[in-house]
């Protein structure tokens, strides 16, 4: 049974955080109107229903049942599977038009309910015998689990754990939340590094240039920069941070990879080149911030970095306890000794 709740959690991590959409989300919220919320939610259902039924598929293939011998009964089951689903989504949603404020709390809440739900499940099939059959002898079952169970590892850390840790700086630093980012004496100094060289540039192309035109044009540029920056702290210039940061999502990838990396290096024992990846990410992160004097965004982002960091080791040390890297290697051996 500890194999068939492993699928079933592989196919509710790819069904709640990898199928379901952003559009899918803003419909269940409510957000378009009533009809696309409850589209929204029977899309997103059925989407679970396949995906527990075709995780109960695969188990049987695996396990060497009959797929054919169970279907009522597996119909059924994802059947209440779906609908415990949808409750729980419908409450969620409710809940959080009143209580904002506990975003955090409510998004574990429903995963706690949802994966409660599959170990229920998973237990009244065992209870009572719901699907019983005489599983074949696979040597290599224990190998196949070890490998679902990274698959599970790795898609926790991708999306969930990034909206977990969104969530968790959302609710921290409700207070001090970063809607504006703040204009600094670094953004000033580079800016106007770039207005001398585009001088520069100009003077070095003009023929005619004298040493009166060069006296002028330092002495104009020397005046104005002093003006603006006696200025600055009389000023408060900010601009909205969902302005700034419309072009990409390179942050967010970032932190995708650097969790998938320290995972890695994580099963393997390579802690050193875990030590490095945090150096090369701190270098990185204190050459942006060294001259800023913006606390607010310099504690966002240390706390952001230690919570991502301490969920990554968190669901690291999980996988590694229930992975067996003997009966891992003879079922990687077992798809590559045919080729070899």
């Amino acid at each position: 049974m500890f194999y068939l709740a492993l699928i079933l959690i592989l196919a509710h991590l790819i069904a709640d955080f990898y199928t379901q959409s952003t559009v899918m989300v803003e419909n269940k919220s409510g957000k378009h109107g009533r009809n696309k919320a409850v589209l929204g939610h029977i899309t997103h259902v059925g989407e679970h229903y396949l995906s527990f039924c075709f995780g109960l598929f695969l188990w049987f293939y695996l396990m060497g049942g009959d797929f054919c011998l169970f279907v009522i009964p597996v119909l059924c089951l994802g059947a209440a599977y779906a609908v415990i689903h949808l409750i729980t989504d419908i409450l969620k949603e409710l809940t959080k038009k009143n209580f904002a404020n506990k975003d955090l709390f409510l998004f574990m809440a429903d995963q706690v309910i949802h994966l409660s739900t599959i170990l229920i499940i998973v237990g009244i099939i065992y209870k009572f015998e719901l699907l019983k059959f005489t599983p074949i002898k696979n040597e290599y079952i224990k190998g196949m689990a070890s490998i679902i169970t990274i698959m599970c590892g790795l898609l926790i850390l991708i999306r969930p754990v990034s909206l977990f840790v969104e969530k968790f700086l959302n609710m921290a630093m409700a207070e001090t939340k970063i809607t504006h980012i703040k204009v600094t004496k670094s953004h000033i100094s580079k800016m106007l590094e770039e207005n001398l060289k585009v001088k520069l540039n100009a003077l070095m192309n003009d023929t005619s240039c004298a040493p009166t035109v060069v006296n002028k044009v330092y002495k104009d540029y020397k005046d104005r920069a002093e003006i603006i920056i006696s200025e600055i702290p009389n000023v408060d210039i900010s601009i909205e941070s969902k302005e700034a940061f419309t072009s990409n999502k390179g942050g967010q990838w970032i932190g995708y990879v650097e969790r998938v990396m320290i995972f890695t290096f994580f099963m393997f024992g390579q802690f050193t080149a875990i030590a490095a990846i945090m150096a090369i990410k701190t270098a990185f992160r204190f050459n942006d911030l060294k001259d800023d004097n913006d606390s607010h965004r310099s504690e966002y982002i240390m706390l952001g970095t230690f919570v991502s960091l301490f969920m990554t080791f968190l669901v690291s040390l999980m996988v590694k306890h229930y992975v067996s890297s003997g009966d891992l290697s003879k079922f990687i051996d077992s798809l590559v000794n045919p080729f070899v």
